[in-house]
């Protein structure tokens, strides 16, 4: 949760939890899935995965440090905390990114998407994920690829000060 909104991470890896290094290759399913949510949801793309993929919908910005950085047809944002302000309605804001914007907003994340093709090879080794504090809501398998919906757990107050006396 990022300012009371629902934040929600959407990725690619092949099975050896590397993020997909060729983007043109992404699977149909995954195809329909980005689609939907570029034309229907409010979406922040890490720079280097709109670089490689060109996606853009009317409600959706590049996420990227760099202040002049531009794309046409496409807004940007220079910092996370800001997502709110360009999204003030949305109670779920979609993020599409690889490695280092999961890493900096790890500690927000709601739901994980995650497409892993099972027929690619990765470059990138993508951050271990810690399964006791998510539930698995929705899984599938055609052995190309597997598809997850993870939903992290809430955390009580009690576990909260056991585990951080």
């Amino acid at each position: 949760m990022l300012h009371g909104q629902k934040i929600i991470f959407v990725y690619i890896n092949d099975t050896e939890n590397r993020i997909v290094k060729d983007f043109k290759a992404r699977i149909w399913d995954h195809e329909k899935l980005i689609h939907n949510l570029l034309e229907n949801k409010v979406c922040v793309i890490g720079r280097k995965t709109q670089e490689m993929t060109s996606w853009k919908g009317h409600n959706s910005w590049i996420y990227t440090r760099n202040k002049k950085y531009r794309r046409l047809g496409i807004g940007t944002i220079h910092d996370l905390d800001d997502i709110h302000l360009f999204s003030d309605t949305a109670k779920e804001v979609y993020i599409l990114g690889g490695i280092s914007l999961f890493q900096k907003l790890k500690n927000n994340v709601d739901i994980l998407i995650n497409y892993t093709i099972t027929d690619r090879s990765g470059t990138i080794q993508f951050p271990k994920i810690n399964m006791k504090d998510w539930y698995v809501t929705d899984y599938e398998n055609n052995h190309v690829w597997t598809y997850a919906k993870l939903i992290k757990k809430e955390i009580s107050e009690d576990d909260y000060l056991n585990e951080n006396p």
